[in-house]
C-alpha cells in the first residue's frame, strides 16, 4: 500500500513539474561551477550544451557514458559534439534505435580510443554507425559489440585494436546469412595488436574464426569463449571435438605471451588433450616465463 502511494505520488504531474525543476536547477549549478571535468554519465534528456559554462565544464571530457533512452534528442548531441571532441573511452548503453546526433558526436571525435554499444531490448541494426567505426579506426584500441548488429565489414578496419569484445546473441541476427557474413569477416579480418578477445554466445561452428584470430594474432594475452552449445545438434563427443580443437590450437599457434584462456562450465575437453595443455603450463613455470604453478590443477590425474 505504502509502495503504490510512493509511485502514485511519483507518478502525478505535480511531482514530475517540480522534478523538473529541481533537474534544471541541479545542472545549472553543476556546469557552472565545475570546470575542465574529465569523466561524466550523461541520463538527462536536457540540453546541457546551452547552459552557461557548458564549454569550459566539458570541453576536456574523456571518458563519457551515455543512457540511449527515448528522450534522448538528437540536437543534445549535436550541440555536444561542438563542445566534446577529445573523448577517449565512450560507452552508449541502451543503443536500440537510430539516433542522428549520435553518428555525428561519435564522428567528431579526434581521438577516440574505446567504444562500447549495448543494446538490451530489440534487434538493432546500423549501418551508418559501422561506417563512422571505420573512420576511427586509427585511434580504436578497445571495442565492445554487445547485442547491436552492424555491418562486419568495418572489422577489416580495426587493424590497431587492442581489445575485441563481441556479445551477440543469436536472436541479434536476422537471418542465416548474417551469421554467415561475420563468420566471413572474421575469418579474413586481421587484428595484428590484438591481445585481448572475448565471445560470448558463439555458435559451436563458429569458432574458426576464433581459431583464425589465435594462428594470425602474435600478441593474444588473453582469450575468454562461451560457446553457444544449446545451438548445435551434436552430442557430448562432438562438442569434445570442438572444444579441443580450440585447445590444440592455443597448445599449438598462441603467441609466448598468452597466459590466460577463460571457458564456461558447458565446454568438454578429452584428459589427454587437457594434461597437454596443462603440462605446457608447468614448463613455462619451471622456465620462469610464467609465474603461477599449474601443478595443483593435475586433478585431471583422477579420472
Amino acid at each position: 500500500m505504502g509502495f503504490g502511494l510512493i509511485k502514485e505520488v511519483i507518478n502525478s504531474n505535480e511531482y514530475q513539474e517540480k522534478y523538473k525543476i529541481l533537474e534544471q536547477e541541479y545542472y545549472k549549478l553543476f556546469i557552472n561551477n565545475c570546470k575542465n571535468i574529465t569523466y561524466f554519465r550523461w541520463y538527462t534528456t536536457l540540453p546541457l550544451y546551452q547552459y552557461p559554462g557548458a564549454s569550459t565544464c566539458f570541453s576536456q571530457l574523456r571518458t563519457l557514458y551515455i543512457t540511449c533512452n527515448e528522450s534522448l534528442i538528437s540536437d543534445n548531441l549535436l550541440g555536444m559534439a561542438q563542445i566534446c571532441q577529445d573523448i577517449e573511452n565512450l560507452k552508449l548503453w541502451n543503443y536500440d534505435k537510430y539516433i542522428p546526433g549520435l553518428i555525428k558526436f561519435i564522428d567528431n571525435q579526434k581521438i577516440l580510443q574505446s567504444l562500447y554499444l549495448h543494446n538490451e531490448k530489440s534487434e538493432m541494426k546500423c549501418i551508418q554507425l559501422s561506417k563512422t567505426i571505420e573512420k576511427k579506426a586509427v585511434t580504436l584500441k578497445r571495442f565492445t559489440l554487445e547485442n547491436v548488429m552492424l555491418s562486419p565489414k568495418f572489422l577489416l578496419s580495426l587493424i590497431n585494436l587492442e581489445q575485441l569484445k563481441l556479445i551477440i546473441e543469436r536472436r541479434c541476427y536476422s537471418s542465416e546469412q548474417d551469421i554467415q557474413k561475420w563468420k566471413k569477416y572474421l575469418l579474413i579480418a586481421s587484428f595484428p595488436k590484438l591481445q585481448y578477445l572475448e565471445t560470448q554466445y558463439l555458435s559451436p561452428h563458429g569458432v574458426c574464426g576464433v581459431k583464425e584470430i589465435i594462428l594470425n594474432c602474435n600478441k593474444l594475452r588473453k582469450l575468454e569463449i562461451f560457446i553457444n552449445f544449446e545451438d548445435d545438434d551434436g552430442d557430448d563427443h562432438e562438442r569434445e571435438i570442438i572444444c579441443d580443437e580450440i585447445l590444440n590450437y592455443l597448445l599449438n599457434y598462441s603467441s609466448r605471451n598468452f597466459d590466460e584462456f577463460a571457458f564456461d562450465q558447458d565446454w568438454r575437453f578429452s584428459v589427454n588433450n587437457l594434461k597437454n595443455f596443462l603440462k605446457v603450463g608447468e614448463k613455462y613455470y619451471d622456465e620462469g616465463v610464467i609465474d603461477k604453478d599449474t601443478r595443483s590443477l593435475y586433478g585431471v590425474n583422477d579420472f
